[in-house]
């Protein structure tokens, strides 16, 4: 058997980082310190995609592919669904409460369809909305929109990000040179969370919900269309 230092990998350092701030974005949320969930949650999928960078370069192994699939769930999937069941002020705690635990569900369900996909499939695109994004997506409300305002419309946003998780939509996947710009900018926006939060919580989060808007709704239809010119 194996010990766990021999099973450690470089990228897997990423994928612990992840972990551990996701986890501290849940200590986060559950003390009502949503901004600096959803701060912490930005570090982590920045962690994320240095993980998917290295691995390309040194090579994945399976250990590290299920540890990824496991962060991936603590600071995508968990800390996500509080935010969303503690922000919720219009419908029923039942209700927010099946919303929230749909988040969940919908992203291991995801993340697990994703493991067991083709290499030449999971390579070129992703099969229904990643999980890192959805998180983006509704920490994007927190940041950007007014208490009020994310509190009536959370649920639903939960409930419609988890149904595209399972979906069979095509999104576009970021590699290699195209994954380069991608992580530079979410590093920018880390460095600016940690250093300068007060200026982050400007104009920054309305571009960074616009951006979330964007590839959550129009990226499938640009992919596809893409997909259909190199096709034809």
């Amino acid at each position: 058997m194996e010990k766990m230092r021999e099973l450690i990998r470089s990228p897997d350092l990423f994928s612990i980082t992840n972990a551990l701030f996701g986890s501290l974005a849940i200590f986060a949320a559950l003390v009502r310190d949503l901004s600096l969930s959803a701060r912490l949650i930005i570090l982590a999928a920045f962690a994320d995609g240095m993980d998917g960078l290295v691995a390309r370069k040194k090579g994945a192994s399976e250990f590290g592919k299920n540890l990824d699939s496991l962060a991936d769930t603590i600071s995508f999937g968990v800390c996500p669904a509080i935010l969303v069941f503690q922000t919720n002020t219009i419908f029923p705690e039942v209700v927010s409460g099946l919303s929230a635990s749909l988040i969940v569900i919908c992203g291991i369900l995801r993340l697990a369809r994703f493991n067991i996909l083709s290499e030449e499939i999971s390579m070129k695109m992703f099969v229904g909305l990643p999980i890192p994004a959805a998180a983006m997506f509704i920490i994007s409300l927190f940041l950007a929109l007014p208490a009020e305002w994310t509190g009536k419309i959370i649920a639903l946003v939960a409930l419609t990000l988890a149904l595209l998780m399972v979906s069979s939509i095509k999104y576009p996947k970021y590699t290699g040179k195209k994954l380069r710009p991608l992580l530079i900018m979410i590093g920018l926006i880390a460095i600016v969370v940690v250093t300068k939060p007060n200026i982050f919580m400007g104009i920054f989060t309305k571009l960074f919900l616009v951006g979330a808007f964007c590839y959550v709704v129009f990226s499938p239809i640009i992919f596809r269309g893409g997909k259909n010119d190199n096709e034809s």
